[in-house]
């Protein structure tokens, strides 16, 4: 349960910064989220999760999924350090075995979709020959309309304002160890619901 407890916060931040959800609805939506895809808390089918231990300490864990029985491939939903053991090769480490589990599951491939301003986690991933599937990704800008509350509270008024939306780099492991490559869906068009 404290990786439930870890986890739900840090997604809902993640989703602030990036600009996809709003603070005060941010946690419900991190829960939400998370009861999607463990129904059954961490006992929930097809889901494992690792903790990485230096002796009597846990230093991070990692969560992984089969998605696809048939295609065998699997995909890495968090990785996490403990902000005391970053920096020490763990982050490396745990990526490493979680690569021999999914081989010792028989999977052929693993895929997983970090921020793209989350340079560190990217930076591990390029150390360990994973690579970014789509490198023409670039930040969406589109101007939409917003509707917000007049300062009586009771009159609405709609301006036109420019958004950002900040992608996601979806990486496999293209290394020595013979994964093979998942490719991601590609975005072709952005629709905003208002």
């Amino acid at each position: 349960e404290a990786f439930l407890e870890r986890s739900i916060p840090e997604y809902a931040a993640e989703h602030v910064r990036a600009g996809n959800w709003i603070e005060s609805e941010s946690l419900e939506k991190s829960r939400k989220e998370f009861e999607k895809l463990l129904p059954q808390g961490l006992n929930s089918a097809d889901n494992f999760l690792y903790t990485l231990y230096d002796g009597e300490e846990a230093v991070g864990m990692i969560w992984m999924k089969i998605r696809d029985h048939r295609s065998k491939s699997g995909f890495i939903y968090d990785v996490f350090i403990d902000e005391r053991f970053r920096g020490k090769g763990y982050g490396k480490s745990l990526m490493l075995l979680l690569e021999e589990k999914a081989r010792e599951m028989e999977l052929n491939s693993l895929e997983l979709h970090v921020f793209g301003s989350n340079h560190v986690a990217r930076k591990l991933y390029e150390t360990i020959d994973y690579k970014v599937l789509d490198e023409s990704v670039k930040p969406i800008t589109a101007v939409v309309p917003v509707v917000t509350v007049g300062e009586d509270g009771q009159s609405l008024k709609t301006e036109r304002k420019k958004i950002i939306a900040i992608p996601y780099y979806a990486w496999a492991n293209r290394g020595k160890n013979e994964m093979q490559v998942w490719l991601p869906v590609r975005i072709n068009d952005v629709k905003v619901n208002y």
